[in-house]
């Protein structure tokens, strides 16, 4: 399921200000979200210890990563079943060179902010 947020970002001295995408309890241990932010796809991830903000798209097939599934601080794609790494973006198994993009993410109360 993709979230569309349409949110009003400010922009001061060419730096993108974080965006709230969700509540910190829409987001459960072990579970992916997919969100539409300014235009972008991105996809939150709980690993139960942490929260991760990716694009949501595999750099290597283009499949949809929110689909996909978390293996510990990796997410796997479903189309190929190559993991990439969330704290890294780098892939695990080597099917391909290609980095995952990375979002900052931090919490404020419940509100989980992406720097987009």
């Amino acid at each position: 399921m993709l979230t569309f947020i349409s949110h009003a970002v400010s922009v001061i001295c060419g730096i993108m200000a974080f965006v709230k995408v969700a509540k910190a309890s829409e987001i459960a241990p072990g579970k992916i979200k997919g969100f539409l932010i300014e235009n972008k796809k991105i996809a939150v991830a709980n690993t139960g210890e942490k929260l991760y903000a990716f694009e949501d798209r595999c750099p290597h097939q283009s499949a949809k990563l929110s689909f996909g599934t978390l293996v510990g601080n990796n997410v796997m794609c479903k189309a190929h079943g190559e993991q990439f790494s969330l704290e890294t973006g780098k892939p695990v198994m080597m099917l391909t060179h290609e980095s995952l993009k990375l979002y900052a993410v931090k919490v404020e109360g419940e509100d989980i902010l992406v720097d987009i």
